[in-house]
């Protein structure tokens, strides 16, 4: 196991979402962090991690 995180995951107040420091889009009306998971999932199977 790495001694850095893989992935970060970032969520302000107002609803903006990073992960590993790029924008994910939220649309109107959806759960910001449903948003936030889908994309650290994405990202995890990318990395082959999944």
């Amino acid at each position: 196991m790495p001694a850095w995180p893989l992935l970060t995951v970032v969520m302000t107040q107002v609803g903006t979402v990073l992960v590993n420091d790029a924008a994910v889009p939220v649309p109107a009306g959806a759960d910001p962090r449903a948003a936030s998971v889908a994309a650290a999932a994405e990202h995890v199977t990318r990395l082959g991690l999944a």
